[in-house]
């Protein structure tokens, strides 16, 4: 936490070695944030190397409409956007009940649902609603 981008261009030094964990390019870093942290736990050949939001998602271990395995911290989840037609962000678990915490990259400090979680400026602890999670993925167990 406390990784803010130099310019709000999706550029700074912390965020370009997140970003070229996946190698990627400039560009949103949600997903690439994800496979840092896991990279720096040393547990990265457990999931995808991957900067696209769906894949920390896929094959999902909890769901909003299913419900399924109480996520636990370290697990990834995927926020659905309609505009898009797909999750189209994601984080970490930090906490789940009630309100659940999140450590998120591109992101803002805002807990809504909006632009601001596709397209923010840094790495947030974030307090949200279990509502407004779609998915979420357990890579650990």
């Amino acid at each position: 936490m406390g990784v803010r981008e130099a310019t709000g261009r999706n550029d700074g030094p912390v965020v370009e070695a997140i970003q070229d964990s996946v190698n990627m390019g400039n560009g949103p870093w949600c997903a690439a944030f994800n496979f840092y942290c896991y990279l720096k736990a040393a547990l990265s050949h457990l999931v995808p190397k991957s900067a696209w939001s769906p894949d920390w998602v896929r094959g999902a271990t909890w769901t909003r409409a299913r419900g399924g395995q109480t996520p636990k911290p370290g697990d990834s989840f995927g926020i659905y956007f309609s505009s898009k037609g797909r999750v189209a962000h994601t984080g970490l678990v930090y906490r789940w009940g009630d309100t659940v915490l999140c450590i998120e990259g591109n992101t803002g400090p805002t807990g809504s649902v909006g632009e601001a979680d596709r397209n923010g400026d840094g790495v947030y602890k974030k307090r949200r609603s279990p509502r407004q999670i779609y998915a979420v993925r357990n890579w650990i167990d």
